[in-house]
C-alpha cells in the first residue's frame, strides 16, 4: 500500500509529493509549477532532463537519482507532466554545513563535502559540446544535439514582484549559443532597460564587463562547453553524516555551459560574498553565513582539489564570472554586483592596500555612461 505524505513540498518551480510504501520504500513525485508556452515546451524540457540524467548516470559515477517513470504530457491519470524518482537519503549541504553535532568534526566534514562534490563535478568536464543549450536526444543517434534553453522571463518576474501577485514562473526559449559572451549578453539584453541615468550607466557598465570576459575552453580556436548542474547550491547536494556526497538532485533545466560558470566553478555556497544583495554576513543572520575570509579559504581548498583532479583551469576566477552572470540575469542583483566588481578593480583609498591615486569614481563613471558623456 502507498500513502501520500501531506502537505506536498513546494520548490521554486516544482511541487514535490512524497510517496511512502508499506514495505519502507519512498518515492518522489515531482510536478512542474511553471507557466510555459504550451505543452510542447514542457514536454521538451522534461524529456531533456530525464535523458540527460540517464546519460550522466551511464557515463559517470556521479550519484544521480534513477528515474522510475515519467510522462512529459498531460494526457494521463493526474492530467499533469511528472517524474517519479526514489527518495534519496542524505542531508542537504545547506543544513549540515552548519551542524556542529554528529560524529565528524565540522571542519573535517566541510572538507569532505568539498572533496566529494569536486570529484563529482570534475567528471562532467569530459563531455564537450560546441554550443550552449539543452540536450536533445534523437532516436538512433549516438550523441545528443544542443537546442534552445528555457530561462525565466525576468520581465514577468519583475511585474509580479511589483504587484505582489505570483501567477507562476514564466519561461521563454533562448539560444542555442556559439559563445559564452553571446549567451551572457542575451541574458543581459533580456532585462528591462532602466529609465534613470544611474541605472542606464550601471546597465552599460555591466555590458562592458561582459564584453571583456575571457573566453571559456577552446578547441581548434572555438569555445567548447561542458554539462553543468543548473543550480549549484547547497539544497541540491545531499551528503551523509561525515560529509560524503550521496545524491545530486533537481536537474531541472540542465544544460551545457561555459566551464567558468559550469562544472569547473565554485559551489554557490562558497561565492555568496560576491552577490551582496543575498549575502547576510554582518546582519542578524550572520550565524548562517561564512565570513569573506572563510569563504576565500574554502574556495582555495576547493580549487586545490579541482587541480588534483585536472579540472581547475577555470575554477579560481569562476566566482567573478558567476557574479557577472547573476547580474546579467537578475535585475535586482545587477546594481550591487556591478558595484562590487567595479570596486574590486578600482579599490578606494583606505579600503584596499592596492589603492591607485588615479582611482576611478563609480558615480562619475555611471553618470557619464548614462548621459553618453564618457570619453
Amino acid at each position: 500500500t502507498c500513502t501520500l505524505v501531506s502537505p506536498p513540498l513546494c520548490g521554486s518551480f516544482n511541487l514535490i509529493h512524497v510517496l511512502n510504501f508499506s514495505d519502507g520504500v519512498k518515492w518522489i513525485l515531482r510536478l512542474p509549477l511553471e507557466t510555459l508556452e504550451g505543452s510542447s515546451t514542457t514536454a521538451r524540457r522534461l524529456e531533456s532532463e530525464v535523458m540527460t540524467m540517464g546519460f550522466i548516470r551511464q557515463n559517470t559515477t556521479i550519484p544521480i537519482p534513477e528515474v522510475i517513470s515519467f510522462d512529459p504530457h498531460t494526457e494521463n491519470e493526474i492530467t499533469s507532466p511528472y517524474i517519479i524518482m526514489p527518495f534519496d537519503e542524505g542531508t542537504p549541504v545547506c543544513q549540515i554545513w552548519w551542524d556542529e553535532c554528529g560524529p565528524t568534526p565540522l571542519e573535517k566534514r566541510r572538507h569532505k563535502i568539498l572533496d566529494t562534490v569536486a570529484d563529482a563535478m570534475s567528471q562532467l568536464t569530459k563531455f564537450r559540446f560546441n554550443k550552449i543549450g539543452m540536450l536533445e536526444f534523437e532516436v538512433g543517434s549516438l550523441s545528443p544535439k544542443v537546442g534552445p534553453i528555457n530561462v525565466l522571463d525576468q520581465g514577468v518576474e519583475m511585474e509580479q514582484y511589483a504587484t505582489q501577485e505570483d501567477t507562476g514562473a514564466v519561461f521563454k526559449h533562448i539560444g542555442p549559443f556559439d559563445s559564452s559572451q553571446e549567451y551572457i549578453t542575451s541574458l543581459h539584453d533580456s532585462q528591462e532597460a532602466p529609465d534613470d541615468s544611474y541605472g542606464v550607466g550601471m546597465h552599460r557598465l555591466l555590458a562592458m564587463m561582459i564584453e571583456n570576459l575571457p573566453l571559456s575552453s577552446l578547441i581548434e580556436g572555438k569555445e567548447s562547453f561542458g554539462l553543468t548542474h543548473p543550480d549549484f547550491s547547497g539544497q541540491n547536494f545531499l551528503v551523509s553524516e561525515d560529509g560524503t556526497l550521496t545524491a545530486i538532485i533537481d536537474w531541472d533545466n540542465v544544460q551545457t555551459a561555459p566551464d567558468c560558470i559550469g562544472c569547473c566553478s565554485y559551489p554557490a555556497w562558497l561565492t555568496r560574498d560576491w552577490d551582496p544583495l543575498m549575502y547576510g554576513y554582518g546582519t542578524p543572520d550572520t550565524k548562517w553565513e561564512n565570513s569573506p575570509e572563510e569563504l576565500e579559504g574554502y574556495r582555495n581548498y576547493y580549487a586545490t582539489k579541482m587541480t588534483s583532479l585536472g579540472s581547475a583551469k577555470f575554477t579560481t576566477k569562476s566566482h567573478i564570472h558567476e557574479a557577472v552572470c547573476i547580474a546579467a540575469s537578475n535585475p535586482l542583483c545587477m546594481y550591487h554586483i556591478t558595484d562590487k566588481i567595479f570596486h574590486h578593480m578600482f579599490p578606494e583609498e583606505g579600503i584596499d592596500d592596492d589603492y591607485n591615486p588615479d582611482t576611478l569614481d563609480l558615480g562619475m563613471i555611471t553618470e557619464a555612461l548614462g548621459g553618453e558623456g564618457l570619453e
